[in-house]
């Protein structure tokens, strides 16, 4: 887990990806006529894991694509830059990050045009 729980007025919060990675239905329950997801969930590794740790963290993002499959189906527009060979947990090559969210993105301009 990245980020440590809370209590909050009686209620212990956890990071949401816990229960919905992309939280499309809140969105639209909240109002939203319009959703454009962003999917940020990396993928998948070509070679097994080396360690426990490592498969836990494999599970787990399996889990979360699973799951953010379902709610992307839900979405006017996605955008899912290619993770492939980058790790969630390192954020050092933030500026090629930011390069292949802004190609994902441009890729999607005409779907997000198409909302308006």
């Amino acid at each position: 887990m990245i980020f440590t729980p809370v209590e909050h007025e009686g209620d212990l919060l956890v990071d949401g990806g816990v229960v919905n990675n992309l939280p499309v239905d809140v969105a639209r329950d909240a109002g939203a006529d319009r959703v454009i997801a962003v999917e940020l969930v990396h993928a998948f590794p070509h070679e097994p894991p080396d360690d426990m740790a490592e498969l836990g963290f494999l599970s787990f993002s399996i889990m979360l694509k699973y799951s953010m499959k379902h709610h992307a189906e839900d979405a006017d527009v996605l955008i899912a830059p290619d993770l492939r060979g980058y790790s969630s947990m390192d954020l050092s090559p933030h500026e090629e990050l930011i390069r292949l969210g802004t190609e994902a993105t441009r890729a999607q301009l005409q779907g997000i045009r198409d909302l308006l």
